[in-house]
Formats: C-alpha cells, sequence, structure tokens
C-alpha cells in the first residue's frame, strides 16, 4: 500500500471518531467507539513509525492521551458487562444483585460527575485537528509490518512464562494493533489469520475485563463476604480464559518473523496504493 493509501484510511477513520464524538446520543457507544478507532490511528502511525520520525511521537501522544480522557468511564461501563456476563453463566444475577448495584452506582456517579457532552464536543475538536495533520505525512513511507509481529510475539512469549495480568495486557494490545495493521496492508486477505487474531484479542479482553471485576469488588463492609466468594470464581474463569489465549496466540505467532514476512509478501494482495475511498471505510468498522 504506498502513503496515499494509508493517508485516506488515517483520515477515514479520524473523520469516523470526530462524528461520533460529536452525536450524543449514546455516551457508552459513543465512547467504546472512539477509544477504539484512536487505537486503530495509533496502530497505522506504528507502521510508519521510522518514516514519521520524531513527529510520531508527538502524535501518538496526542491520541494515547484523547482516549486516556475516557478510560476510566470506559472501564466503568466494561466491568458492569463483564458482572453480567459472569452472573448470567454462573446463575447468580439474583444473588449477586447487591453487588451490581455498587458497580452501577459507580458508573452513574462518573456519567453524573463531569459535562461529558463539552468534553466530547472538545475531542471532536482535536481529532478534526489531527484529521488535518495527516497531510503532513511523508510523501514516501514503507510500513514495517515486521516490526508490529515481533512485537506482539515478544508479547505472548512474556505472556506465556509471566501470567502476570499486565503481561497479557499488553499482548492484547500488540494484538489488536497488528490485526488492524495486517488487515489494512493485506487489502482483504488472511481471513483466517484475521480471524483468530480477532478471536485472541476478544478472549484477552475479556480476562482483561475480569482482572477489573475482581479488582473492583468491595474489600470491606456488608458485600465484602459475598464478593470474596465472586472473587473466587472469577480467578478460576479468568485462569480458563488466559490458557485458551496462549493457545490461540500459539496458533498466530508460532512463526518466525522472516516466515510470516514471506508468507505475507507472496500472498495474493491488492495492488498496493489501490485503497478506493469505500475500501478506506470499510477499514473503519
Amino acid at each position: 500500500m504506498l502513503p496515499d493509501g494509508l493517508k485516506r484510511v488515517a483520515e477515514q477513520q479520524l473523520r469516523f471518531i470526530a462524528d461520533r464524538l460529536r452525536e450524543g446520543k449514546d455516551l457508552k457507544e459513543e465512547i467504546h467507539d472512539a477509544r477504539k478507532g484512536l487505537k486503530r490511528v495509533r496502530a497505522l502511525l506504528r507502521l510508519v513509525k521510522r518514516d514519521l520520525g520524531a513527529a510520531y511521537s508527538e502524535e501518538n501522544r496526542r491520541l494515547r492521551d484523547l482516549g486516556r480522557r475516557f478510560s476510566e468511564l470506559r472501564d466503568a461501563h466494561a466491568t458492569v458487562e463483564a458482572f453480567d456476563e459472569f452472573a448470567k453463566k454462573h446463575r447468580l444475577v439474583r444473588k449477586l444483585a447487591p453487588v451490581r448495584a455498587d458497580f452501577v452506582r459507580k458508573q452513574l456517579d462518573l456519567e453524573q460527575g463531569a459535562d461529558w457532552a463539552q468534553v466530547m464536543r472538545q475531542a471532536s475538536e482535536e481529532v478534526a485537528a489531527a484529521e488535518k495533520r495527516v497531510e503532513n505525512w511523508p510523501q514516501s513511507m514503507e510500513p514495517n509490518l515486521l516490526g508490529g509481529y515481533r512485537k506482539a510475539r515478544m508479547a505472548w512469549k512474556a505472556a506465556a512464562n509471566g501470567r502476570g495480568a499486565d503481561q497479557f495486557h499488553e499482548l492484547r494490545k500488540c494484538t489488536k494493533s497488528h490485526w488492524y495493521q495486517l488487515r489494512v496492508l493485506s487489502g482483504g486477505g488472511f481471513k483466517e489469520r484475521l480471524t483468530a487474531l480477532k478471536e485472541l484479542s476478544d478472549c484477552i479482553g475479556r480476562q482483561h475485563n475480569f482482572v477489573v471485576l475482581a479488582d473492583r469488588l468491595p474489600q470491606s463492609g456488608d458485600l465484602a463476604v459475598l464478593a470474596m466468594e465472586t472473587r473466587e470464581r472469577i480467578t478460576r474463569d479468568r485462569v480458563r480464559l488466559e490458557n485458551q489465549a496462549l493457545g490461540l496466540a500459539e496458533k498466530v505467532y508460532g512463526q518466525k518473523p522472516k516466515t510470516f514476512m514471506r508468507e505475507f509478501e507472496g500472498a495474493e494482495k491488492k495492488p498496493a496504493g489501490a485503497v478506493s475511498a469505500r475500501q478506506a471505510r470499510s477499514a473503519v468498522a
């Protein structure tokens, strides 16, 4: 893919984010979509990090900080979602209703504790400014897919050896980035690998939600005993997801980097730079 193709995808992604932040209809979904989109643009930035030079650090910092404005509220939403999944699976909806009420109360406190309409309008303006800066990206760029694959492969090995929450979180971030980079550069190819990467990302995403959920359970007070029992069940579910994730990661990152790149370079892809407006929009979804 030529620089114009990557620029087109980045511009479409940023335009989508800015539009979502301006809608003001569904705070939960708009924040989720905006954060997801910002991560995808940062994945594109990492592809051309060497070509952007010093501009990479500044642009990456701006987009990272934008996403962090919504992190606490997004985590609150995700905690309730993970709790509902857990309670339904174990048929504990009624028994754990007081714990859920505590999570929902904290979520509402966050939603009502800030002028989110203003926060999102400001963020939308900053994203629109970032879209304009894409035009300043170099005219000659060489995407570094190999670097992203290597980083993800190292994250898999670190998670397999250390089994820590931070290591699995890093594996998920690398996987999401590699998935999007491969999706954009392959022009719609590599469907089986892309599906496996998405499955791995979703699996670690659920694992991460359980980590956050267990951490946010009450440590004292009237709900402490019930929370302790719940935490033990959550830990078992989390470990199961970690084992599943490591199995999936071995399938997608088992190849040595050079072997992966030979496969990628030998695969049939769309001609370099042949990215229409429709194809760029599809990379936003």
